[in-house]
């Protein structure tokens, strides 16, 4: 009711963006039409584009994207949102819009989509993950490069399990990496405990 009054967000633009994207997930929840859905989803952002937020346009691709993927089963739309994003994060970047970025490129890598469209090919993006890990010692994000610095390590590690040969100093460099992200309290504990989890099942 409070969206079809929008005299009730008058200078708040902000929440009546937010507002669209509850709205939207309410009915991906409820299991509505594909079109419903969508369209919900793009009046949020082009709200959030009317009044210019980046963060929260960031924030509602990346809901876009995920359900693209996981309830639509609709993988181009997914690397659509996914491409915007890498635009978007190049101004703004944190650790919160990093590991939203993560999340979809381990999506769509790891999905049957993988391999049919060449615009997403891992050398290329593991390329943008190092441009973005240098942004952030430039401009002296330390909580942000170290959380891509624990995501590339684990990268790393996995990619060497098949193999069975590890060195151990990838290892202690991973939980060095660790123990020093647990004094950065925007790194989610969470995240590194899903680290150290993927690893430990696979050693």
């Amino acid at each position: 009711e409070r969206i079809n009054n929008k005299a009730c967000y008058s200078g708040i633009d902000y929440l009546f963006s937010e507002d669209l994207l509850q709205s939207a997930l309410l009915s991906r929840s409820l299991e509505r039409s594909p079109g419903e859905i969508l369209g919900k989803f793009d009046r949020a952002l082009t709200n959030c584009e009317r009044v210019g937020i980046p963060s929260q346009t960031y924030n509602i691709l990346y809901q876009k994207a995920f359900t693209a993927n996981n309830w639509l089963e609709m993988p181009e739309l997914t690397l659509s949102c996914y491409q915007h994003m890498k635009e978007l994060i190049k101004d703004n970047i944190s650790v919160d819009k990093i590991e939203k970025l993560i999340t979809l490129y381990i999506l769509l890598r790891y999905s049957p989509f993988y391999g049919k469209d060449t615009s997403f090919k891992e050398d290329e993006e593991l390329a943008f993950f190092d441009e973005i890990e240098t942004k952030c010692e430039n401009l002296q994000l330390v909580s942000s490069k170290l959380y891509l610095a624990i995501w590339k390590r684990q990268v790393e590690i996995m990619n060497l399990l098949p193999s069975k040969n590890v060195p151990e100093k990838s290892i202690k460099d991973l939980q060095q990496l660790l123990n020093k992200a647990l004094s950065h309290l925007d790194i989610p504990i969470d995240s590194l405990f899903k680290t150290v989890e993927n690893i430990g099942k696979n050693i």
